[in-house]
C-alpha cells in the first residue's frame, strides 16, 4: 500500500492509479501506515473531546451473525459529522463503500467499537459514550 503526505500535511491512502499530488511525498509499507494513523489520530482528537458521546448506526449484520457494517458519528455544533474513515484508519479495521466492517459477536459490537476507539485516543476505555441511532 501506499500512502501520498501532501505539502499542506493531509495524508491519504493511495489506490492503484491514483496520481499524486504536485510537491507530495510518497510513503509505502509501515512508515505510510504509521503516518496515516497518526494523522487521523490527530484529525479525532481535535473532534472528540473526553467524555463525547459518539453515535453509531448499524447498517447491516452478516447472514452468520459474526460481522457488522457500522457508521460512526459526533455532534459538532447542532450537525452529526461522520468519522468512520478515520475511525478505520486508527483502529486499522476494514472499511469499505462509507462503511466500517467490525467482526465478532456474542456482546455488543457497537459499545466495543467505541470503547476501541477511546483507547486509541485517550489510552483508556469508557472515556467516550456510546448510543445507537
Amino acid at each position: 500500500m501506499r500512502y501520498e503526505i501532501t505539502r499542506h500535511g493531509v495524508v491519504y491512502e493511495l489506490r492503484d492509479g491514483d496520481q499524486v499530488f504536485a510537491g507530495s511525498i510518497v510513503l509505502r509499507g509501515a512508515k505510510g501506515k504509521a503516518a496515516f494513523r497518526e494523522y487521523h489520530l490527530a484529525e479525532l482528537r481535535e473532534t472528540v473531546a473526553p467524555g463525547a458521546r459518539v453515535f453509531v448506526s448499524q447498517r447491516r449484520v452478516s447472514v452468520s451473525g459474526m460481522s457488522r457494517l457500522l457508521r460512526i458519528y459526533v455532534l459538532q455544533g447542532d450537525d452529526l459529522l461522520s468519522v468512520t474513515y478515520s475511525v478505520s484508519a486508527v483502529l486499522d479495521w476494514r472499511w469499505a463503500d462509507g462503511d466500517l466492517r467490525v467482526t465478532g459477536c456474542g456482546m455488543d459490537m457497537h459499545w466495543h467499537t467505541v470503547d476501541c476507539l477511546s483507547r486509541a485516543l485517550f489510552g483508556e476505555g469508557d472515556k467516550l459514550r456510546c448510543t445507537t441511532i
